[in-house]
C-alpha cells in the first residue's frame, strides 16, 4: 500500500470511528467500520481475553461472526485466539485448503467463510484481543487489504484506549461531583466544615465497608426522600452520615 493510500485510509477510519460529534469509539463501531472500509470483509468481530485467559466476543456485525468466534472458544483453537495472544497477525485466503486449526477450519468453511484476517488488538495492559475479519469469498484479503487491516486495527486500538480513558475520566468526575454534593449537604445541615463533612463520609464508608461514592449517593438520596430535614427516627450517635449523629458541633471522626 502506498503512503498516500495509507494516510487516506487512516483518515477515513478516523472519521468513521468518531461517528457523531461527542461519540467515542466502541467495539461495535470498530466492527461496523471494518466491514465498510476493508475490501473482502463481510463480517467482523472483536475477541478479548482477560486476565484469566477466558475469551469472549465483545461485538460482532452478524450472528455468523459470533458463531465463528464461539466455535473457536469451544474447540480451543482458531485464528482469533492465536492472533490475540501469540501470532499478532494471521491470514487465510482459502479456508477450504487451510490445514491449520483442524478442529475449527472445516466447520467455518461449511458455514460459508472463504477467507479471513485476524489482527491483534491491545486494549490496555491487562486486556488482549483481536479484530477478526471474515470474508465469504475465497481468495480474499490480498496484500493491500491485509496492510489496510493492520493499519486500521492499530488506529482502532488507539481509539478504544482513548475511549476507555475518556470513560474513566467521566466516571471519576461524576463520582467527585456526588461526593462534593454530599459534603455540601452535611455542611449545611450540621454546621460542619469541608474537612469534617468529608471525614463523616469517609468514616461511614470504612465502618460499613461501602464505597465512598455509594455513601455520597445515599446522602443525596436521603435529601430527595426527606427534603425537609433529618429522618424522624434518626438517633443521636448513629453512624448514618445523614443522621443526627452528624449534627452541628459533633466530632465527625467519632460518628
Amino acid at each position: 500500500m502506498h503512503l498516500h493510500d495509507a494516510i487516506a485510509a487512516l483518515a477515513r477510519s478516523a472519521t468513521a470511528l468518531s461517528g457523531t460529534p461527542g461519540e467515542v469509539a466502541s467495539p461495535q463501531r470498530v466492527c461496523e467500520v471494518a466491514v465498510e472500509l476493508i475490501e473482502d470483509c463481510d463480517d467482523a468481530s472483536v475477541t478479548v481475553r482477560g486476565r484469566g485467559g477466558r475469551a469472549e466476543t465483545l461485538a460482532a456485525t452478524s450472528t455468523l461472526a459470533e458463531q465463528l468466534d464461539l466455535l473457536q472458544y469451544s474447540s480451543k483453537q482458531g485464528p482469533c485466539l492465536e492472533a490475540a495472544t501469540e501470532a499478532g497477525l494471521l491470514r487465510s485466503r482459502d479456508l477450504h485448503q487451510e490445514s491449520r486449526w483442524p478442529r475449527w477450519t472445516p466447520a467455518a468453511a461449511r458455514q460459508g467463510v472463504g477467507s479471513l484476517v485476524c489482527v491483534q488488538l491491545l486494549a490496555g495492559n491487562d486486556l488482549h484481543g483481536a479484530v477478526n475479519l471474515y470474508g465469504r469469498r475465497e481468495g480474499g484479503f490480498d496484500d493491500e487489504a491485509m496492510d489496510l487491516a493492520m493499519l486500521y486495527t492499530t488506529h482502532a486500538t488507539l481509539a478504544l484506549n482513548a475511549a476507555r480513558v475518556t470513560s474513566g475520566l467521566a466516571t471519576a468526575m461524576h463520582t467527585r461531583h456526588h461526593i462534593g454534593v454530599a459534603q455540601g449537604i452535611l455542611m449545611a445541615r450540621h454546621g460542619l466544615d469541608l474537612q469534617q463533612a468529608f471525614a463523616v463520609l469517609q468514616r461511614y464508608s470504612s465502618e460499613q465497608n461501602i464505597k465512598l461514592a455509594r455513601v455520597a449517593e445515599q446522602v443525596i438520596d436521603d435529601v430527595v426522600a426527606d427534603p425537609g430535614g433529618m429522618a424522624a427516627g434518626a438517633q443521636p450517635g448513629s453512624t448514618e452520615p445523614g443522621s443526627a449523629g452528624a449534627e452541628a458541633g459533633a466530632d465527625p471522626t467519632s460518628v
